[in-house]
């Protein structure tokens, strides 16, 4: 009689458990490193955007960041004046947000900002005092530097703010490092939240883990 080779079910069984033991490993690490790439390339795609519209701003307006003299309106010269004009905005919100992914965009003070919500789902938040904004006065003064925070989700989750503190913490308010050091891929924590600044005809990364994304990551 000729024997029939194959698998038994024990063996099939064995075989399943350990892809799927496998599986379990790998895949978590999979999503989130896929995550990470997605943030960033979200980052550097709101910094080209923001760029473009100062410079159109400027070619169409003779109006950069440090021209900008007005408060809580879209005037031309005030910097909620400049997005709306030309970016596609397709949301503002004043003020105080019952949305709680906008208000943990700043943790604290979220009632003195603006957000605008772009097309591509990006969104922007800035104080609403933000004016005159340059890296130097024209006297040689101190420079009046806007800080901003983006988020490349908008309201989608996670909404924290990427760091460099060491650990993947999703309770900084401050983009920075720990003990003053440089920002590696080991103390790297990166979300979907990134600190910018606005100043004359630029918008450029204002945190040391906004600077690791776009300069050396």
């Amino acid at each position: 009689m000729q024997r029939q080779s194959g698998f038994t079910l024990a063996e099939v069984l064995i075989t399943l458990a350990i892809i799927g033991t496998v599986a379990a490993m790998t895949i978590p690490t999979l999503m989130t490193n896929t995550n990470k790439m997605e943030f960033k390339t979200g980052f550097k795609k709101i910094l080209s955007t923001c760029n473009q519209a100062i410079t159109m701003s400027v070619a169409l307006n003779y109006i950069d960041f440090s021209d900008t003299t007005s408060e809580d309106n879209n005037a031309t010269t005030s910097i909620l004046g400049i997005f709306i004009n030309r970016m596609h905005v397709t949301k503002t919100v004043y003020g105080t947000s019952t949305e709680t992914a906008v208000n943990r965009m700043f943790k604290s003070g979220a009632s003195a900002n603006f957000t605008v919500f772009f097309a591509d789902g990006m969104a922007l938040s800035f104080k609403k005092t933000s004016k005159n904004c340059r890296t130097s006065n024209s006297d040689g003064g101190a420079a009046t530097i806007c800080k901003a925070i983006v988020d490349v989700n908008g309201t989608r989750p996670p909404n924290y703010l990427s760091n460099c503190l060491g650990t993947q913490t999703k309770t900084a308010t401050s983009d920075k490092t720990a003990n003053g050091g440089a920002c590696t891929p080991e103390n790297a924590a990166i979300f979907d939240q990134f600190s910018i600044f606005l100043a004359d005809q630029q918008v450029q990364p204002n945190g040391q883990c906004a600077k690791y994304v776009l300069f050396e990551n």
